[in-house]
């Protein structure tokens, strides 16, 4: 992990004028996904790929084809921002580096609780007796 101290802002977006969840809910795996590996800490887009992939497993597929325009996306709605390190860490390559933002982490969370209830109510019901067969 690269100390925010040797990173500078690239990108911060202001967001767009929310006036309720439902206008980033549902999310799609891939956003959910990169947006979950953000939520412990700041990290690069190569790091983002290999913790979306470890926490997801083979329900997803992370890759750079797939990773890398989706936190463009991410940095043109506001859910996410951007530093550049000063790329002493790296061998002298400077990296870009990925951060949620207040909104990202809050539209994270209401997906989250979207996907809890969903998964309680498919648990209820795949588990529960049927009505037909209660005798």
């Amino acid at each position: 992990m690269v100390p925010v101290a040797k990173c500078k802002l690239l990108t911060y977006s202001v967001g767009m004028n929310i006036t309720s969840r439902e206008e980033f809910l549902p999310l799609t795996p891939q956003t959910y996904h990169i947006l979950l590996a953000l939520a412990e800490n700041y990290m690069t887009g190569y790091d983002v790929i290999k913790k979306a992939q470890a926490d997801a497993g083979r329900y997803f597929k992370a890759n750079s084809g797939m990773v890398y325009p989706a936190l463009g996306k991410l940095l043109r709605v506001g859910l996410i921002y951007e530093l550049e390190n000063d790329g002493a860490l790296n061998r002298g390559k400077p990296r870009r580096i990925y951060a949620l933002t207040d909104l990202g982490r809050q539209v994270l969370t209401w997906e989250t609780e979207r996907m809890e209830v969903a998964a309680s109510r498919a648990r209820e019901r795949l588990l529960g007796k049927p009505a037909d067969l209660a005798d």
